[in-house]
């Protein structure tokens, strides 16, 4: 049996304590470092050794960052993980949705030209079953030329506002692409029988590093080379309204129905929300996504009045 260390203190106890600074052995009464004036008593007041006296000395582990996932391609179909990056989480009903599974062929070029082909059997369908079937016309020549015309107006203007994407990409250092929608395709083929076409294709991301405004000038440059294409067609009805033919009627009919697929398919990807480009540069800025949606639905409806208007 240890008796207490401290001067002049005759306690003797049966479980005597020990000081975790200077390892003496004290009674229940001397216990405390400033109860026996230890002479490491320093040490006690620092915040070490207050937080070891309360509990044991438990080394932190300090979490690594999580490593960056090295992607060798946009999206892999039907893959949880890599469709989480794209998406919000507002937007999570897409990612769980077994109706939305996206892919991507390993060249972006690929991805654009098969997104173009696709919206023009697409259109081209719609406009030979809207002919045939509602208007009761038949094929003729000029079917002929309006079908060239939507191949080399689609080409132009639908997949060149990809290409313009991807520039403006490059040029900002951006890695981005475009992505398809596998069901998207089947669903497309219901768009021969409506007014809009569904177009399966959209723009992605690549980083996942926070860069709101240069995501949002990408998309941007795509809507802009749009609007830039249908302002000419607008440019065009405005001087058949004023007694001036530029085009040939046949030429303009066609570019006619072209934009106003056109200004549907704006309206509908200025949205911001889901892998639209309204998303991105709502982002960056909410005010301009909301003042090109409403700038595309004013023209949209202007575009219908000239279609009524023009023969």
């Amino acid at each position: 049996m240890k008796g207490c260390s401290y001067p002049d203190c005759e306690e003797e106890d049966s479980l005597p304590f020990k000081c975790k600074l200077c390892s003496q052995y004290y009674c229940a009464k001397h216990r405390l470092p400033e109860q026996h004036d230890c002479l490491k008593i320093a040490i006690y007041q620092t915040d070490e050794y207050k937080k070891a006296k309360v509990s044991p000395v438990v080394k932190r582990v300090e979490e690594e960052p999580p490593k960056r996932i090295e992607r060798s391609d946009y999206l892999s179909p039907r893959d949880a993980e890599q469709k989480s990056v794209f998406f919000q989480p507002r937007d999570r009903f897409l990612l769980r949705s077994p109706m939305f599974s996206l892919f991507s062929f390993n060249y972006n070029f690929v991805n654009i030209i098969a997104a173009t082909f696709y919206a023009f059997v697409i259109m081209t369908l719609h406009f030979i079953v809207d002919q045939t079937l509602f208007k009761g016309a038949s094929l003729n020549i000029t079917t002929a030329w309006i079908v060239l015309i939507y191949f080399v107006s689609i080409g132009l203007i639908y997949g060149g506002h990809m290409v313009a994407e991807n520039i403006a990409a490059r040029n900002l250092r951006v890695r981005s692409g475009h992505v398809l929608w596998l069901q998207g395709f089947l669903v497309g083929l219901f768009s021969v029988l409506i007014p809009f076409v569904i177009l399966p294709s959209f723009l992605v991301f690549r980083d996942v590093d926070d860069r709101n405004k240069e995501r949002g000038i990408v998309a941007l440059t795509g809507v802009v080379w749009i609007l830039f294409w249908q302002a000419l067609i607008f440019i065009f009805n405005i001087l058949v309204l004023a007694g001036i033919q530029v085009l040939p009627t046949i030429f303009l009919s066609g570019f006619n129905i072209l934009a106003t697929f056109f200004y549907i398919y704006l309206i509908f990807n200025l949205l911001p929300f889901g892998l639209n480009n309204g998303r991105y540069i709502a982002n960056w800025n909410k005010k301009l996504v909301w003042s090109l949606f409403t700038v595309s639905f004013v023209l949209l409806i202007v575009q219908l009045v000239f279609s009524f208007i023009i023969p």
